[in-house]
């Protein structure tokens, strides 16, 4: 009981310096926003996301960390040993309690034996997750808002915030709950719901112990120890490439990069291992 009294006092403290802030301009910071995900029992999951941002809904302060008409489309399977780079920006600092993921409705699912085009389930979406506070659906795309835990996210001054969303394949946090696909041979369809978590930025370290960052993109520029990769929204990274054998990349290749450290401050990858 003691432990929600101060996270509700923490949360509030964050509200009232959005409301309360004399007049003045609000500080910014660097904000890395990241997708990852736990293995599963499919070969692909490859889900199109279109715009992750940040709401604090009492002050209305929103920050959109990622957005991208066309969306990127990503195989989550293969995310499971990885924190991918979705793009990097500024927001105002404080708390936010709430991230809005908007997806395409058709998802497409492969495993060992077939593949299938799944539509998100509306009603098992909120029915799965009580951290879901609206899930809305039209003819192409779904936007969910989860509920952040604990009271909210804090976005600091003066440093580098990272922030992932986990699209749970396995319920990799022991929460019981995980992304759901059911199969309708028989009828001829297939229905998918998310269990979609958040990773705040204090609790980046603790995820990355099993998990390197990367990026994937298109090479625009090589030298001979680093290259430039044009992530496919138009960010650019620069990649560190002295410690690889880097042998088949040239301009205009597509290439996903793992990296054995990612610094968002110069934005700068060191290759641990490249996929032409």
């Amino acid at each position: 009981m003691e432990r929600k009294v101060l996270l509700s006092a923490v949360f509030g403290a964050g509200v009232l310096a959005y409301a309360c802030g004399g007049g003045g301009s609000v500080p910014s910071a660097t904000v890395g926003a990241y997708i990852t995900d736990a293995s599963g029992n499919y070969t692909s999951v490859n889900a199109t996301i279109r715009e992750v941002s940040l709401t604090n809904s009492v002050s209305g302060e929103t920050c959109v960390l990622f957005s991208f008409e066309n969306g990127i489309t990503t195989n989550l399977v293969d995310l499971q040993n990885s924190m991918r780079l979705l793009d990097m920006t500024t927001c105002p600092v404080g708390t936010y309690n709430r991230i809005k993921v908007v997806i395409d409705r058709y998802v497409s699912v492969s495993n060992s034996t077939q593949s299938n085009t799944c539509t998100i389930n509306l009603h098992r979406m909120m029915a799965m997750n009580d951290e879901y506070a609206n899930v809305s659906c039209d003819n192409e795309t779904c936007t969910v808002e989860v509920l952040v835990e604990d009271g909210g996210l804090t976005i600091f001054e003066g440093r580098v915030n990272e922030v992932a969303i986990d699209f749970e394949l396995t319920d990799s946090d022991g929460d019981g709950m995980e992304t759901e696909i059911r199969i309708d041979n028989l009828a001829g369809n297939c229905t998918i719901a998310f269990e979609i978590e958040e990773i705040e930025p204090e609790e980046m370290e603790e995820h990355m112990k099993d998990k390197k960052y990367e990026i994937e993109g298109t090479v625009v520029d090589i030298g001979n120890n680093t290259m430039s990769l044009q992530l496919e929204h138009g960010m650019t990274v620069s990649v560190d490439i002295s410690g690889i054998n880097a042998t088949g990349v040239s301009i205009d290749k597509e290439v996903e990069v793992r990296c054995s450290s990612f610094d968002l401050n110069t934005v700068v990858c060191v290759a641990s291992e490249i996929e032409i």
